[in-house]
């Protein structure tokens, strides 16, 4: 069961919303008109079905524990009112981290040379795991009103006429051999669940000659689904810092990688309260759904394929990435693992027994890479420009990081955005292959389908955090399909296990 936020919480947020409209705090109140929406259509789905399967839940909880021989804590008191979903929640989580403990305690899942009470205590957990992932899978979902990992930031910190004054102020400040400049048409983009994107059209004068630039600025949002790493050193979060990304999209220029011109970085947050970047604004499109049902679909997978293959043959260590680590094949992938662990253990805001299973599991059967790589960490549909025909550049470089380039190929086949209706995994796998000059490793592609369900997995706790952001709670973060993507998610990866291990074709295990 998934508890928070809760169901209370959520109309807390609601009546918080309201409260902070009324009060004028929203530059653009009608913005919160969605999110509230989803939020009601929630409640609505949800209420009815909630006791039932937390009661459901905690009595099997309740019998695994008991039956293992485990401590189960004791039933919180509570009378049958208004309190009573309160306490089934308290209940469920404390019941949770009693198995989380017992996964632990017993070093699941259990190794060939286990004893048999590890063993059947495996079997047990699993077998729980599965019935409890499936009978959540009952809950009704409703249908998103906002994308269901997206949101970038509770509304600006700086009005939209302060924010253009000091950015233009800060260009002046840059471009001191330039005079007369000027900002035009700052708007921010909607949509996006990492940072905030705002572009604008700049002009100046150089050398008698007026000049102009359309730019894209990304700047540090005050919550996302991704949370920054802690230092330009210090690699511990799911994005990295914004000198590292902008220092990256650079190298790649150098090596011929179609990217978008940086044109400034200010990493101190002094100007605008966080850090930014502003690149060169290309033309093009980012939704390339109107291209995948035309006859240019062929040449876009190409591309795709062979911009993949470019950067994948790209030695980090030898072509000036090493400023993003130094992974060995041995390494490359348990690094990953302990590094999306830690931001689980971060993000959670209750126990996961599944998703603790889950890190268990990655642990033990951590492959070899063939090769390292820089991995994008976000290469998919939606995530180049298409221009003319052609991919122009691709964007969004904010999670990259060095390791085994088959993670990229799974998380390209992520049910939410998968290749699979235009590019099975196998067509994709075998001219990957050719282009890179060596086969595809299956087993190891395998291991990181479950890898990418972690992956998500703690992306989509970091979006239920930033829910508890600010005061006035961030509504679109708990309109979302938080809930369905969780369960989900979960029962793709226990279910593989289940069935002796994941395999290429994932898919074969779907959570409906």
């Amino acid at each position: 069961m998934i508890t928070r936020p809760s169901m209370t919480e959520l109309l807390e947020g609601l009546t918080l919303t309201l409260e902070a409209m009324q009060a004028g705090q929203y530059a653009h109140p009608e913005s919160q008109a969605i999110p509230m929406l989803g939020v009601i259509d929630r409640l609505n789905s949800e209420w009815s079905s909630w006791q039932i399967l937390l009661l459901e839940d905690n009595l099997d909880l309740r019998d695994t524990l008991t039956d293992l021989n485990h401590s189960v804590p004791n039933t919180p008191e509570t009378d049958h009112g208004s309190h009573r979903v309160a306490a089934l929640e308290e209940e469920n989580r404390s019941l949770k981290s009693s198995l989380d403990q017992l996964i632990l305690q017993y070093d699941l899942p259990a190794d060939a040379n286990a004893s048999a009470d590890v063993v059947a205590a495996d079997e047990a957990v699993k077998a729980f795991l599965s019935r409890s992932l499936h009978r959540n899978h009952r809950v009704d979902v409703a249908p998103p009103r906002v994308a269901p990992t997206s949101g970038n930031a509770a509304g600006a910190s700086i009005s939209l006429a302060d924010l253009e004054a000091t950015l233009l102020k800060y260009i002046q400040a840059e471009m001191r051999d330039a005079s007369q400049v000027t900002i035009r048409d700052l708007d921010q983009l909607t949509g996006g669940a990492s940072r905030e994107a705002w572009v604008f059209d700049l002009s100046w004068q150089a050398n008698g000659a007026l000049r102009t630039e359309a730019c894209i600025l990304m700047r540090e949002p005050i919550s996302s689904v991704l949370v920054s790493d802690a230092s330009d050193t210090e690699f511990n979060g799911t994005r990295r810092t914004m000198r590292n990304e902008v220092e990256t999209i650079r190298t790649m220029q150098q090596q011929g990688v179609k990217v978008a011109d940086i044109l400034f970085l200010e990493t101190t947050g002094q100007w605008l309260d966080r850090p930014f970047s502003i690149a060169r604004r290309l033309p093009g499109t980012a939704d390339v759904s109107e291209v995948l049902a035309s006859p240019e679909a062929e040449t876009l997978l190409e591309e795709f394929i062979d911009l993949l293959s470019q950067i994948h043959r790209i030695d980090p260590l030898t072509n000036g990435f090493e400023f993003l680590g130094k992974p060995t094949h041995e390494t490359a992938a348990r690094i990953q693992v302990d590094l999306f662990e830690q931001n689980f253990k971060a993000q959670a805001l209750e126990p996961f027994p599944a998703i603790t299973y889950m890190v268990q599991w990655l642990k033990k059967n951590a492959p070899k890479a063939d090769r390292l790589s820089v991995i994008h960490g976000d290469y998919r549909l939606g995530n180049f420009l298409w221009h003319e025909g052609h991919i122009t550049a691709v964007l969004d470089w904010e999670q990259v990081h060095l390791g085994d380039p088959l993670e990229e190929i799974a998380f390209m086949y992520w049910p939410l955005w998968t290749l699979e209706p235009v590019c099975p995994i196998e067509t994709f796998i075998t001219r990957y292959g050719e282009k890179m000059g060596m086969p595809v490793d299956r087993t190891s592609l395998a291991y990181y389908r479950v890898f990418i369900e972690l992956k998500m997995l703690v992306v989509v706790l970091t979006g239920a955090a930033s829910f508890y952001a600010t005061k006035e709670r961030q509504l679109h973060y708990g309109s979302s399909t938080t809930n369905a993507l969780i369960r989900e998610s979960e029962l793709r990866a226990i279910e593989s296990i289940l069935q002796g291990g994941p395999t290429v074709a994932f898919d074969a295990y779907p959570a409906s």
